[in-house]
């Protein structure tokens, strides 16, 4: 996820908090997933050790010199590769609901399928 400045951090008010809290689930298993896939990879001895901050999750992956480009590539976009794959599950299941719901789990959904900048930071890097 994308860092925000101090300035920022300090005004933070009960919208901004109510708004983390009811997108958590989504950016928590959007990490998650990116962790999982790194995982054999990763310089880490514990789960606790990729945690950066908890509001809003973010982990920081830190991978040994000589990890194949690929394996990165591949980690950082995984939340996206997922997403994309589980579209003709939830697409079709999300319109058979009512439409709050629905409008969440879209929302859910594209939250943790949509990239984030760290996440394709890795790609200008190869180009």
């Amino acid at each position: 996820m994308t860092s925000t400045s101090d300035a920022d951090s300090e005004n933070v008010g009960l919208p901004d908090l109510l708004g983390a809290l009811v997108m958590f689930p989504a950016v928590l298993a959007h990490e998650l997933t990116h962790a999982a896939v790194a995982w054999p990879w990763i310089e880490a001895t514990r789960p606790s050790d990729l945690v950066d901050r908890l509001v809003p999750p973010r982990l920081e992956l830190n991978y040994p010199a000589g990890t194949p480009v690929v394996i990165v590539v591949v980690a950082n976009l995984a939340p996206t590769i997922v997403g994309a794959l589980l579209a003709p599950f939830v697409i079709p299941w999300a319109f058979g609901l009512e439409v709050p719901l629905m409008a969440y789990v879209f929302g859910a959904w594209a939250l943790y399928t949509w990239p984030s900048a760290d996440d394709l930071a890795v790609l200008s890097a190869l180009f």
